[in-house]
């Protein structure tokens, strides 16, 4: 073993402007250290050091100091912050080591975690909730990014709970599946009387955490992000109500909800916009931060609302979706509200039986990603498959869905970048829903498709990479025109989820008749 000096943030890591960074240095040697041997911190560039000399004070065969490194606040990213570790004349077997870091502007809001599930199940029963059996659980992300959009491998970074609970109801993992990671993150270090669990971003600047309940209790629960050192604290984008299922509740103590336009059962779909609008009547000790919780057969329906303001109460202030409603099925609509400290109330149902209208396309939504692409039944990328916008959709054009191995009528194609400066593309890694939709004469047709854009670029591609996504046969088949010759509409569009940051692209749509031909003797009567 040679003599080496090891340095706790390693050369060539990502340094935010203005951080203080607490640094350990270790020198380890193959023999016991001269009790006169010093090392000097010299050279440093847009920084200074709390301590820059250090005297070995036994004499062993290793020594270990800390010294606070303050990153200069007045530089920009990609300025160089650099010092040398160099050892005196009695140090022996111990050369000069240069350490280099890369200082950034950091985006504080890209510190956000985002929770994958934001309502996942109490524990009511006794067991283990651990990987990679445990069932209630979600995933806390987030991708740290300097000012220009570029992520930020190898930045230390500080995690804390954000509520009294902190994380003593929790344990939380690397990984949810992998055998090697089932043991809770630690160590968890003190900060300012607060759990802290010390983190490094990964080569791609991205953070990823499970959250498993470990307390049999309904609570709420998020988290705060520093880089370290910086005290600077963001909360996490959403937050994780880990509550019972409202079917388990003894008793429902709230009104149901109260629907504009209800009638006879039903709430009538307006074609000139794709929600409807809900009022929640008072009730007792409302505040501002109470979240409602929107449920459909009992399932949370991926909707919630912050009051706010509790005079928005027995007023029509909430706005939801069409879409959370199956059509044509008798369906029961509940709310939970959950407070900031865990307590909830359930509400009585109201029985829904929606029978179609709407929009189905989301209105009043800015669409800044490009349209996608769409190609016939032979499949993509080759230009002869493309179908045109604004053309027919034809019997020809899904018919050879057999000769694909997913038996598809039709495919989709939504572009990605690792360009954080082309805005008409979406951003590698984030989750995309593509809404499908039909309207003709005897099919009417809505659907939904989630995938996550690719993470690394395509083949021969340095920034681009491409998602696609098959549409069923049997979706597309026997599409008739109306009466009058007029064509059906087909409609792509697609909205974006980047770690909790909504964007949309923009509607691909086209006529569509895909009724087979009729043979040339019907055709001739």
């Amino acid at each position: 073993m040679s003599n080496s000096i090891t340095v706790s943030v390693d050369d060539k890591s990502n340094v935010i402007v203005g951080q203080v960074l607490i640094i350990d240095i270790i020198f380890k040697s193959d023999s016991n250290m001269q009790a006169n041997s010093q090392f000097e911190l010299k050279n440093l560039i847009n920084a200074t050091a709390s301590n820059t000399y250090f005297s070995i004070i036994n004499s062993d065969d290793n020594f270990s100091i800390t010294t606070q490194l303050y990153i200069d606040k007045n530089i920009s990213t990609g300025d160089i912050v650099s010092f040398d570790i160099v050892p005196n004349e009695h140090a022996v077997g111990f050369s000069t080591k240069t350490i280099n870091y890369t200082a950034h502007e950091v985006d504080l809001d890209s510190l956000s975690f985002y929770f994958e599930k934001d309502v996942i199940p109490a524990l009511v029963t006794d067991g283990d909730n651990i990987p990679p059996n445990g069932r209630s659980y979600t995933r806390a992300s987030a991708i740290v990014k300097n000012k220009s959009g570029h992520p930020l491998p190898n930045v230390s970074m500080d995690i804390m709970g954000n509520y009294s609970i902190n994380l003593s109801k929790i344990n939380v993992y690397y990984s949810h599946n992998d055998p090697d990671w089932a043991v809770p993150v630690g160590p968890i270090q003190e900060y300012g009387g607060q759990q802290i669990i010390p983190m490094v971003t990964d080569k791609d600047g991205k953070m990823d955490l499970y959250i498993y309940p470990t307390d049999k209790s309904q609570f709420v629960f998020d988290l705060k992000t520093s880089v370290s050192d910086t005290g600077i604290f963001v909360p996490s984008r959403n937050k994780v109500y880990i509550i019972d299922y409202p079917s388990n509740y003894a008793k429902p103590i709230l009104a149901p909800p109260n629907i504009l336009g209800f009638r006879h059962g039903q709430p009538v779909g307006d074609d000139n916009s794709s929600t409807f609008l809900v009022s929640i009547a008072s009730y007792n000790n409302a505040r501002p931060s109470d979240t409602i919780l929107f449920y459909v057969d009992g399932v949370y329906s991926q909707q919630q609302v912050i009051i706010n303001n509790v005079a928005n109460l027995n007023s029509f202030f909430i706005r939801l979706p069409y879409t959370i409603f199956p059509v044509n099925k008798l369906a029961k609509f509940s709310y939970l509200i959950v407070s900031s400290n865990g307590n909830i109330q359930s509400s009585f149902e109201l029985c829904v039986m929606y029978g179609g209208g709407g929009k189905q396309s989301l209105d009043s939504v800015t669409r800044v990603y490009d349209a996608c692409t769409v190609y016939s039944s032979l499949g993509s990328p080759i230009p002869i498959n493309l179908v045109i916008q604004n053309d027919v959709v034809n019997y020809f054009t899904i018919s050879n869905y057999m000769k694909n191995s997913g038996h598809d009528g039709l495919f989709v194609v939504i572009t990605g970048t690792n360009d954080p400066t082309d805005k008409t593309k979406v951003p590698f890694g984030a989750e995309v829903t593509l809404n499908f939709r039909i309207e003709s004469y005897k099919k009417s047709v809505y659907k939904t498709f989630t995938k996550t854009m690719p993470t690394q670029p395509d083949k021969g591609s340095k920034n681009a990479a491409t998602l696609i996504i098959g549409i069923p046969y049997q979706d597309i088949n026997d599409v008739e025109s109306y009466p009058n010759g007029s064509a059906g509409r087909v409609y792509f569009d697609y909205q974006v989820n980047e770690l909790g940051k909504i964007t949309y692209g923009k509607t691909w749509e086209a006529r569509i008749d895909t009724a087979p031909p009729l043979p040339i003797e019907d055709a001739d009567n």
